[in-house]
């Protein structure tokens, strides 16, 4: 899943200060606690929680599909030509 690839590239890139995005609302509840785990999904949040604990902050955001464009067209670029890609982006002070 993106999260365990975008987590991995975080810890190689040596970024200690992380801001995740995802429009999966219901992923980020149940990594954050606000909504029980299901079953299907607990590989997944356990790989997540392991990764998480080599990144000094960590946040998970839940935002809108229309809201996260470049994701999007990211996800768009990989499903067309096939293989992983990241987007990475330093936030202005």
């Amino acid at each position: 899943m993106g999260f365990e690839l975008g987590l991995m590239a975080c810890v190689e890139l040596g970024l200690e200060l992380v801001q995740l995005e995802t429009d999966s609302k219901v992923l980020v509840e149940m990594h954050t606690g606000v909504l029980a785990r299901k079953a299907a999904l607990e590989g997944i949040l356990w790989d997540m929680n392991y990764i998480r604990q080599q990144l000094s902050s960590i946040e998970f955001l839940s935002t809108l599909r229309a809201c996260n464009g470049v994701a999007h067209q990211v996800a768009l670029y990989a499903t067309r030509v096939g293989g992983s890609h990241m987007w990475v982006c330093f936030e202005p002070k």
